[in-house]
C-alpha cells in the first residue's frame, strides 16, 4: 500500500513482477509510473484512491495488458486516470469493478 501523502520527496516506482495487490492513494502519477505498476502478470487487485495523472489526455499503456486483475477499485480519481487504467489492463478476468460517480 502506498499513500503519497505520507511520503517526503518523490517516489520512484520499480517493476514488481510478482505483485498480487496494488493499492495507491493520493498520488500524482505519470503514464510511465502506471506502466511500471501494471507490469505484473500476477496482479489480481488494483485499488486507486484520490489519484491523478500528470497527463491531460487519456492513453493506452503498452505494459498494462500484462495485468489482468480480478478486482479493480477506482475512487475519487480523475477521469483521465480512470479511463487510462481501464483501457490498459486486460479485463478478461475482471469479476468486480468499483467506480464512484
Amino acid at each position: 500500500d502506498v499513500d503519497c501523502l505520507n511520503l517526503s520527496g518523490s517516489l520512484e516506482w520499480e517493476p514488481l513482477p510478482l505483485l498480487r495487490k496494488l493499492s495507491v492513494s493520493n498520488c500524482m502519477l505519470s503514464f510511465t509510473d502506471l506502466e511500471t505498476m501494471l507490469k505484473s502478470a500476477s496482479l489480481h487487485r488494483i485499488t486507486m484512491r484520490r489519484c491523478n495523472t500528470q497527463e491531460s489526455q487519456v492513453g493506452i499503456l503498452r505494459s498494462g495488458s500484462a495485468a489482468s486483475p480480478e478486482e479493480v477499485v477506482i475512487l475519487e480519481c480523475t477521469p483521465q486516470l480512470t479511463l487510462t487504467l481501464l483501457l490498459s489492463v486486460g479485463l478478461s478476468s475482471l469479476a468486480t469493478l468499483r467506480l464512484d460517480a
